[in-house]
């Protein structure tokens, strides 16, 4: 396979279910070619991504989706590579994601990584699986810039 693409977040908690929001749109309007494989990862995303370091059938490419609190305004995309995580002052995901060592490792492998990020509005503390209006209306373009990112195009 060629692209993973993981959208990581928790459906129960509002704009931390974003990732698989994304990911779920895409399959829903994209084709997506057989070298291309969609998770939602839901809270596992490190379940998804640490053993590809021991993989050789590892993606070439691997998108994650998910939110990211960077205090700019809610529905900010960022695209980001690992090297730019060291900006971040605190853990980057709640999702049991790996160390950003892990990460380097796969881009030494020849792995490239890219996370389209965008800014949260909140993540309630009751369970509600309802996103917040800001980050529902940057579904589409979130997913738009995903599928071209691995070269899917519209059903």
């Amino acid at each position: 396979m060629a692209i993973q693409i993981l959208g990581c977040g928790n459906i129960l908690k509002g704009d931390d279910g974003f990732g698989p929001a994304v990911a779920q749109y895409i399959e829903k309007y994209y084709r997506v070619d057989e070298d291309v494989l969609i998770v939602d990862a839901g809270m596992a995303c490190g379940e998804w991504i640490v053993p590809l370091v021991h993989d050789d059938r590892r993606p070439d490419r691997l998108i994650i989706i998910d939110v990211i609190d960077l205090g700019l305004d809610p529905g900010t995309i960022r695209t980001l590579k690992p090297d730019d995580l060291k900006l971040l002052n605190t853990s980057y995901s709640s999702h049991f994601f790996p160390d950003k060592e892990t990460f380097m490792e796969l881009v030494e492998l020849g792995m490239d990584i890219l996370f389209v990020s965008c800014q949260l509005k909140n993540i309630p503390r009751e369970l509600s699986m309802v996103l917040s209006p800001e980050l529902k209306g940057i579904v589409p373009k979130v997913a738009l810039i995903v599928a071209e990112l691995a070269d899917l195009v519209l059903i």
